[in-house]
């Protein structure tokens, strides 16, 4: 399945006809939907729909860029932090393809080389994949049911974006999502169903631990309440297992109704609350020094005392506004309650709160503001973690010309947990050049 995205990619180049994306995984609560709505009313995430040549019917995106940035914490360390200065050289490639009408291919890749100045060993080069990248094929049977065939790769590459994860570098993972979905338009009622396979693995050896495929099977029946609101019910099954004894494979329930609309023509918004179940079976051990989650490049080990611990069942609740003020201003917020597989535990119950903020000076100048808090409850019978996560990005880019920008960037993440060695503070500061050919 991991290789179904760079075959269809290879496929697609030599055939002649050349095709001229929390993360976005099938969420069990509505975490997709969600990411959609962002998209129809802020527009595509960063680099959106600029092009700058074209092949046939298709429309590409070529651009290297150059980074530096200093990281005072590049292993998310209390005791023994490790600053450094990286040097980023970069390739970015995006191309959509609309095929027909009702069909199209949408991807961003960038090829990216880590060379840090202080620590060599953490030198690597990654694979991005942006989470907007999909491959999508409809099929319409008249004019009320569509069938979706879909494939969603994506990459992982901050182990800070994960808050369960502590002392932790090169963190790298892949993910691919195929899917089917069916949808049955019945006047004011629609009616999907879909099934997906998920398929998730470490682009190095050190997060073996964390490899795994798993199914998630959804039906969603929504009426519209009038041209503005959309309500509705939504059920899911998922089960995920892990392919090294490390974590406990798992099944994942969840019964919930949401209502998503808009307030105004350029404001949407989606809530979602239900129940979730979360059952774990015998099948992984306590990860140790010689079978652990996470193995570092200095020997280091990702480990907690509270590893495995029980299943969960309990409320889980969603909701976020996205607003579009004018030409200049775009802004919205998702706040989540809501358990989720833990990469050190069974499960980690998540209270979390995001914010952005996106502002065009001008034709040269564009700004953004993003900040983001989680509460954390890792499951387990003794020495359960609790643990806090915040921080904020700054991001300004400055366009030369058309195709040439410099672009900096200062971000700080805190994390402060009741466990020993568990927390850590994270400053960074970027600064890079860009050139789209």
């Amino acid at each position: 399945m991991l290789r179904l995205s760079i075959v269809i990619f290879c496929l697609l180049i030599g055939s002649g006809a050349l095709f001229g994306q929390e993360e976005v995984r099938s969420s069990l609560t509505g975490g997709t939907a969600f990411h959609n709505l962002v998209q129809q009313v802020a527009g595509p995430s960063a680099g959106g729909n600029h092009y700058n040549f074209r092949i046939g019917q298709s429309d590409w995106y070529l651009a290297s860029r150059f980074a530096t940035e200093y990281n005072s914490n590049i292993n998310l360390s209390q005791t023994n932090a490790l600053a450094d200065i990286v040097l980023r050289p970069a390739i970015d490639l995006r191309v959509y393809w609309q095929a027909t009408q009702r069909n199209y291919l949408a991807a961003k890749f960038s090829f990216e080389y880590d060379k840090y100045i202080f620590n060599p060993n953490y030198d690597q080069f990654s694979l991005g994949v942006d989470p907007d990248t999909i491959f999508e094929f409809n099929v319409f049977v008249k004019d009320d049911v569509k069938i979706r065939f879909y494939d969603r790769p994506s990459t992982q590459r901050n182990a800070a974006n994960d808050s369960t994860l502590a002392n932790v570098q090169n963190y790298s993972l892949i993910q691919n999502i195929i899917g089917m979905a069916v949808t049955w338009d019945i006047n004011k009622f629609i009616l999907q169903v879909g099934v997906e396979r998920n398929d998730q693995r470490s682009l190095n050896s050190n997060f073996g631990g964390l490899n795994t495929y798993g199914y998630l099977e959804y039906a969603d029946l929504s009426m519209k309440v009038n041209p503005t609101l959309f309500v509705g019910m939504r059920a899911t099954v998922s089960q995920t297992y892990y392919l090294d004894s490390v974590l406990n494979s798992n099944q994942n329930t969840s019964l919930g109704v949401y209502a998503q609309g808009r307030l105004s023509r350029n404001t949407g918004y989606r809530i979602e609350g239900g129940i979730q179940s979360i059952t774990f079976g015998d099948t992984g051990n306590a990860p140790t020094s010689t079978n652990a989650v996470a193995t570092n490049p200095d020997g280091s080990t990702n480990l907690t005392a509270n590893s495995q611990g029980g299943n969960f069942f309990g409320p889980y609740f969603t909701m976020g506004i996205q607003s579009r003020l004018n030409r200049y201003f775009t802004h919205g917020f998702n706040s989540t309650i809501q358990a989720v597989p833990g990469t050190t535990s069974n499960f980690v119950y998540l209270y979390g709160f995001e914010y952005n903020l996106n502002w065009r000076l001008n034709r040269h100048v564009n700004s953004s503001l993003s900040m983001f808090y989680q509460y954390g409850i890792q499951s387990g019978d003794v020495d359960a973690e609790r643990y806090q996560q915040y921080g904020i990005k700054l991001r300004f880019d400055y366009y030369i010309v058309r195709n040439i920008n410099i672009y900096t960037e200062f971000g700080a993440i805190v994390r402060a947990s009741d466990l020993d060695d568990r927390s850590y503070n994270q400053l960074r500061a970027v600064l890079g050049l860009q050139y789209a050919f």
